[in-house]
């Protein structure tokens, strides 16, 4: 990209092109072009940078921010000691081990839920068949017992009957020992 090509990008973006209106600040952009290249060049280029700083910002806000920067470097510097360093990685570590007892936790307790589910679907299942199982038992025995009980009505009635002939069978011989066999004494 060319000098000129900026120029003209400056230009398009502030749509007519006046002089005026494509100053972003003070600085021309031949003053930025030989900035960078100078800029570039290492302890010379960050002098004049430095001096281009002292000229526009000034030297007290450079110093109050200079002073500022340096009181809390070495404030930082003065606090980071082998404890807080310490310090710092036990609180990153305990952090580190938290997240992953988490995981491990969450992972346990899916797996551990899943397989309740799947131990009460199982035990469910069988208990239903038990139950049905039981009930056809049930549903037989009980056939069983009514048909038993029907033999045993059957038997009642059939009892019954012949008690009521034996007692006829009785009144009848009854009254044939009466009526025949009677000695008189």
């Amino acid at each position: 990209m060319s000098p000129n090509d900026s120029v003209d990008s400056n230009m398009g973006a502030y749509g007519s092109g006046s002089p005026s209106l494509s100053r972003v600040d003070d600085w021309s952009i031949p003053s930025r072009i030989a900035l960078a290249s100078i800029g570039s060049q290492g302890t010379v280029g960050g002098l004049v940078i430095a001096g281009f700083m002292l000229k526009t910002v000034g030297w007290r806000v450079i110093v109050v921010t200079g002073a500022v920067y340096g009181c809390l470097y070495m404030y930082e510097r003065m606090t980071w000691t082998n404890k807080a360093k310490e310090r710092s990685f036990k609180r990153q570590y305990v952090d580190h081990a938290t997240r992953k007892l988490r995981l491990i936790v969450d992972l346990t307790s899916a797996n551990c839920s899943h397989q309740v589910q799947q131990e009460l679907s199982s035990t469910f299942a069988r208990l239903c068949h038990l139950v049905d199982e039981n009930g056809r038992e049930m549903d037989v025995e009980l056939k069983k017992l009514d048909a038993e009980i029907l033999t045993l009505e059957e038997a009642a009635s059939s009892a019954k009957v012949l008690r009521n002939k034996a007692n006829y069978v009785t009144k009848e011989l009854e009254m044939f020992d009466d009526v025949y066999l009677q000695t008189d004494n």
